[in-house]
This record gives structure tokens, sequence and C-alpha cells, in this order.
């Protein structure tokens, strides 16, 4: 059995992914503990992938989240990722 400790980040809010390798993203959304994240800026199609790849492990981050901004969409966000964000008050902004 194999046993992974999380890394906590215990005040980070704001998470900024735009420029960032789809593997870093994938380490800060699934192998992290962000226990105060409310807010996150990423590409569109590396949240999907993680999203579907790892639905587990990143739903304890993203359901914290209240405002999520995507990098570079062009088309509007599937019911099915959304409802990894039920604190997601805000419009759904897009970015350049």
């Amino acid at each position: 059995m194999i046993t992974t400790n999380l890394i906590e980040f215990p005040h980070l809010a704001t998470l900024i992914l735009d420029d960032i390798h789809m593997d870093y993203a994938e380490q800060f959304l699934c192998r992290t503990h962000l226990p105060c994240l409310v807010e996150l800026l990423i590409h569109y199609e590396q949240l999907s992938t993680i999203i579907v790849q790892h639905p587990e492990e990143a739903r304890n981050n993203c359901s914290k989240i209240e405002f999520l901004y995507f990098v570079d969409v062009s088309t509007d966000p599937t019911d099915s990722l959304l409802h990894f964000f039920p604190n997601l008050y805000c419009e759904i902004s897009k970015s350049t």
C-alpha cells in the first residue's frame, strides 16, 4: 500500500495557472490540499482533462472555488464540469 502525504497551502486563496505545464496544474489540483482556495484561473482544456482523469482527487479542491476564470476558451463549460464547483456563484469569465 502506497501512502501519499498531501502538501498543504493553508492560506492560498487565489491560484493562477495561465502559463503552466499540464503536470503542474494536475499537481496543484490533485496532489495538494488547498483549504482556502476560492479563485482559480486555468486553461479550460487543462481543467477538463484533470477532472476527467482524476475526478476524486480534484473534487476536494474544486468544491470550494467561488470564482472561476478560463484562459483561451471558445466554448461554454459543460454541466458535468460545473458540477465540480458547487460554490460557484459568479459568472464564469473568459480571460485572454
